[in-house]
């Protein structure tokens, strides 16, 4: 072989090395390119485990989609940043959403993640049942809230709601706190802090309220006019959504190993019991439950007269978790 033919042949090699390594390294940012672009605001707590590993495990992606999630306190800011656009869905219970909706806004649920609660309450060791209440004092985070009000139904159930006096703490730290002191005799308290006040301070179970009641806790919510504009989006979005769940229920490590993180604690012992009750309560087929609709509705009516109107159903656009369902999508995830 002459030089020259030589010559022209390492010419060539070069720039095939070099063509690969221009495509390999544009490849992920073409890839990034094709995804849409999504926000989503999500309340803070472990009920939006399925989300955090929706993400983390890439399912977004999988889907089309590059979904940053926005972590709020507020679930009235949450439905702000909807109605303006800013987000194309919140996560987080029903109460702001329904309200909204009551005063004229087009939200809608597209699904009931948890339509239980996973609270439970609480009681120092000298309360050995409901009636050994009777006297004393309960914590709430705050008053006019969902702890405060499923506090009044469990009271009005067990026939002491005159007996006890409801006191806002500030929280469910604060509840546990405050029991510790002794300042309260029990409290409605998330499943971490219920965990804690067992093994630390020897607390005792009244009452799973998971058991007792139904009530919208995690649902996703979008608009109307979203649904007429982004249905393909929303389809996606569900897709992505259902598939995190199905790897909460059938990937434990990975799925307590993104809620260490998300929730910055390494304690197993509470993470585990956290993932536990998390895990049981997320729906396969999430459906909003008209009974949760229907428990937040309740809450409503004695707060806006105009909820008297309303009724669960019109809360609902069950549309992409049905074509989920009867597809066969949801099945295949767990055969």
């Amino acid at each position: 072989m002459s030089d020259s033919v030589a010559a022209m042949f390492n010419i060539k090699e070069k720039f095939a090395v070099a063509t690969f390594l221009v495509v390999s390294l544009l490849s992920p940012w073409c890839h990034a390119q094709d995804l849409k672009p999504i926000r989503v605001s999500l309340s803070l707590g472990a009920g939006q485990l399925g989300l955090w590993v929706t993400r983390d495990a890439g399912l977004f992606a999988k889907y089309g989609l590059d979904a940053e999630l926005v972590g709020l306190q507020s679930a009235p800011r949450q439905i702000q940043l909807l109605l303006s656009g800013e987000t194309l869905f919140a996560s987080t219970s029903g109460t702001a959403p329904m309200r909204a909706r009551i005063e004229g806004a087009d939200t809608i649920f597209t699904m009931g993640v948890l339509n239980s609660f996973t609270l439970s309450v609480v009681a120092v060791p000298e309360i050995k049942d409901a009636r050994d209440l009777r006297g004393k004092i309960l914590g709430v985070g705050s008053l006019a809230s969902s702890p405060e009000n499923l506090a009044r139904r469990w009271l009005k159930q067990t026939g002491i709601e005159r007996d006890v006096k409801i006191l806002p703490t500030g929280g469910y730290i604060e509840s546990l706190a405050a029991m510790e002191r002794r300042q309260i005799h029990a409290a409605v308290l998330d499943p971490p802090r219920a965990y804690i006040g067992r093994k630390k301070f020897s607390f005792g179970t009244l009452v799973n309220l998971a058991e007792q009641f139904k009530y919208l806790t995690t649902a996703t919510i979008t608009t109307a006019a979203n649904v007429r504009r982004d249905r393909d989006v929303i389809l996606r979005f569900t897709k992505a959504y259902i598939e995190g769940i199905h790897r909460v229920k059938t990937d434990k490590e990975f799925a307590i190993n993104v809620l260490g993180k998300s929730l910055r604690t390494s304690d197993r012992d509470a993470l585990e019991e956290t993932y536990r009750v998390f895990s049981t309560l997320f729906e396969k087929v999430p459906y909003p439950a008209p009974e949760g609709i229907e428990s937040v509705l309740e809450e409503l009516r004695g707060q806006t007269p105009k909820a008297k109107n309303f009724r669960p159903e019109e809360f609902v656009d069950s549309t992409f978790v049905r074509e989920l369902d009867q597809s066969g999508f949801i099945k295949n995830l767990y055969r």
